[in-house]
């Protein structure tokens, strides 16, 4: 839901679930993020990618790891997230 409501506020309807995310939107590489871009992810917990970010800049995603965690702000290229890495878009 946060990258749901993130681009909703900015007036861009994008879907509800990270596998249809996926598949809108300009796909972009890792040195041409933009915040706002969304970064894709396979964690092993469900159909690839099963998980998605948002780009903040300056190197650094906005997280929501799962239901009932904090959101937080950390490196894209982190040691869990960095080899589970799939893809970015920038949808709009």
């Amino acid at each position: 839901g946060l990258t749901q409501g993130a681009w909703a506020a900015a007036g861009v309807s994008i879907p509800r679930v990270t596998t249809d995310q996926v598949n809108i939107g300009t796909p972009v590489s890792l040195d041409e993020l933009a915040p706002g871009d969304l970064l894709f992810y396979d964690t092993g917990s469900g159909p690839s990618p099963s998980h998605v970010t948002i780009y903040a800049g300056d190197g650094q995603m906005v997280n929501a790891p799962r239901t009932g965690t904090t959101i937080r702000v950390e490196p894209v290229e982190s040691e869990y997230y960095s080899p589970r890495f799939v893809s970015a878009v920038r949808p709009g």
